[in-house]
């Protein structure tokens, strides 16, 4: 699965660089100004760009920062379900240490509160689990959400002093 999500996602920068390439460009690179001059207010933490989105459920989880909460940047699912977040057993989801509360097909930002605090270093996984009907969250009964492939739709993530401000991405 992590390749095949590092496959995509090296895909996608290809083809984005490929689109933004012009063959006549013939710009000295060495009279480029360099200085940083923008002063967009960025407080709201959301991006302009466009994720590549591939089939019906996706999540992105940046790197987190030491705490009792998780941040999901970018969402979306075909149906109402759950995000939850799981500790890592060599790869593999283990005990369950947060959920969220039932989401809507794209509620990025949505902030799950976990049962304990994460440390510096840990490798956490976040998957989405599909609602079976009664808006409660139920780790028997509110199954895994599957890829085209029949393979969980999840991602694994790091806890980081030094990890950035999560950003939302706007999809």
């Amino acid at each position: 699965m992590k390749k095949l999500l590092a496959l995509l996602l090296i895909s996608a920068l290809f083809v984005v660089g490929c689109a933004r390439t012009d063959d006549t460009d013939t710009t000295d690179t060495d009279d480029i100004d360099t200085t940083d001059t923008d002063t967009t207010d960025t407080t709201d933490n959301t991006t302009d760009t466009m994720p590549l989105l591939v089939g019906k459920n996706a999540l992105y989880v940046a790197e987190q920062r030491p705490g009792t909460t998780v941040e999901v940047s970018a969402l979306v699912m075909e149906s109402p379900g759950f995000v939850v977040i799981h500790e890592n057993q060599n790869g593999t989801p283990g005990k369950i240490i947060g959920k969220s509360s039932l989401l809507d097909k794209d509620d990025n930002g949505a902030a799950i509160t976990l049962d304990r605090q994460t440390t510096d270093g840990e490798k956490l996984i976040a998957m989405i689990h599909k609602d079976n009907g009664n808006s409660t969250f139920s780790e028997t009964e509110d199954t895994s959400v599957k890829d085209d492939q029949g393979e969980d739709v999840m991602m694994e993530f790091e806890v980081s002093a030094n990890a950035p401000e999560v950003d939302i991405i706007s999809l």
